[in-house]
């Protein structure tokens, strides 16, 4: 991964190779209008070649390649926020919560049998205290709260990004 993208894409040189270009596919993402998906001339792709090659005898038109200044920005090194893998992450994480009370579950199920909306089944009994409801609330909140703020951090730092890329000027592309 070089670039911030809204999903996990990868770049990967073998299979660029075994494809004509196409496994730049964290680039592809990053800037998906350009028909160049390699954005380094060690980045081999050859499908690019072909289309600026078709566009030069005219039987392409309207070839789109990178913006200026778009290899530079938002890249992963530099510090943009990966809104991507912290997504990823995060329900990896939710299945991992959710794996654990299954077993749990599944554990107790021979003693005795576990409602699958344990909260629920709790409350109606009235056995859960309302501090537990109360705090169940307030993390599924938390949760949402914090995938939508890391949503609009990804929002306003691409926007930043294609600010500077914009004032950084021409940049060969």
């Amino acid at each position: 991964r070089r670039y911030a993208t809204e999903d996990t894409s990868r770049n990967s040189a073998l299979i660029a190779v075994l494809t004509l270009g196409e496994g730049w596919h964290n680039n592809h993402h990053y800037a998906p209008r350009s028909c160049r998906n390699g954005f380094y001339w060690w980045e081999w792709d050859p499908t690019f070649y072909v289309l600026w090659g078709l566009s030069k005898v005219g039987v392409v038109r309207d070839i789109h390649g990178l913006a200026p200044g778009a290899r530079e920005a938002n890249r992963l090194r530099d510090g943009a926020f990966d809104i991507g893998m912290f997504r990823a992450n995060w329900a990896k994480a939710a299945r991992a919560v959710a794996d654990a009370g299954a077993w749990l579950d599944r554990r107790n199920a021979g003693r005795h049998p576990v409602p699958v909306d344990v909260t629920a089944a709790l409350e109606a009994e009235g056995r859960l205290a309302p501090s537990v409801a109360a705090s169940k609330v307030a993390l599924e909140r938390l949760v949402h709260s914090s995938l939508d703020s890391a949503s609009d951090l990804a929002s306003a730092m691409r926007a930043a990004q294609r600010q500077a890329a914009r004032t950084a000027g021409p940049a060969a592309s």
